[in-house]
């Protein structure tokens, strides 16, 4: 009996899923989602970047002017560890 009522759960919940699905229509894309979709992909190939060693140059450059600024930044002696008397 409890197997029974398991299954019509089970059941119920596949043909309810079933059933949304089915009414979303998935597939069928309005013209702004469409858009943004060749947006994206315009984006992305004026984003790719065929030598992964510039990037990373690149960013490794960026990180070490940040770090450099936040030490400038810092109080004199702010990166000494406490020291106990």
């Amino acid at each position: 009996m409890e197997a029974m009522k398991l299954g019509l759960l089970f059941l119920w919940a596949f043909v309810a899923i079933f059933a949304t699905t089915l009414k979303a229509h998935m597939a069928d894309f309005d013209e702004v989602w469409q858009k943004r979709a060749e947006e994206a992909r315009k984006n992305a190939i004026e984003a790719y970047q065929p030598n992964p060693e510039n990037v990373t140059d690149h960013f490794n450059v960026e990180v070490h002017k940040w770090h450099k600024e936040k030490i400038r930044r810092q109080k004199p002696g702010a990166m000494q560890g406490y020291k106990p008397n």
